[in-house]
């Protein structure tokens, strides 16, 4: 028989490649997709949430923000429930930001992390993280360039954990998702150069 022990050290290994497979799963492609159309043809082409929410509706573009945000939050809930350490909880939610961003599903395309990387950070990193998220909401209102907002508030996430007195391997963690963000975001932060970024607007469709 397998010892408890043992199942801990094999999920230990399995967990992270789980991460990526979860992360993978494109959420606004399929919701797109079973509301008749898909995101990839429509605005930016990118199937986050915010695309979607900008294109297809508000009711299904919050729904995919919510099943982004749930792939990394059952993740994380299973492997506390497993007893994983919160090591392995840091490399598994890498993995999955990775897998989202560079999806097995779309030919190693995908989204742009925000959601997946809020939900993660909301679930490990809870103080900092509600400052960030804060932080997030009033960057975006005032400019409505979720973009703006979304890395604005992610390069303040290393600084408000050293703040609150996280451990630098995790602080380090922070500025890897805030290094694949910034770099998934190479397109905005050139559009916002030259002032073509597109605002947060709102289609009636599917609203």
């Amino acid at each position: 028989m397998v010892s408890d022990v043992e199942q801990v050290a094999m999920w230990v290994y399995l967990f992270p490649v789980v991460g990526y497979l979860m992360g993978s799963i494109p959420m606004g492609l399929l919701v797109s997709k079973a509301r008749g159309v898909d995101v990839r043809k429509l605005g930016s082409g990118n199937t986050g949430a915010t695309n979607v929410l900008r294109t297809v509706g508000i009711g299904t573009g919050f729904l995919v923000l919510l099943l982004d945000m749930s792939k990394i939050l059952v993740l994380l809930i299973l492997g506390d429930f497993l007893g994983l350490p919160r090591n392995i909880l840091l490399y598994t939610s890498a993995t999955a930001v990775f897998g989202h961003n560079w999806s097995l599903f779309m030919g190693f395309k995908g989204g742009k992390g925000v959601a997946v990387s809020a939900a993660l950070m909301l679930y490990l990193f809870l103080l900092p993280g509600l400052v960030t998220v804060a932080v997030f909401i009033t960057v975006t209102a005032i400019s409505r360039y979720v973009s703006l907002g979304s890395m604005i508030s992610a390069v303040t996430l290393p600084a408000l954990m050293h703040a609150f007195g996280y451990p630098q391997f995790e602080i380090a963690f922070a500025g890897l998702l805030v290094a694949m963000l910034i770099y998934k975001h190479t397109e905005n932060i050139a559009r916002l150069r030259l002032g073509v970024e597109n605002r947060l607007t709102f289609s009636k469709r599917g609203a």
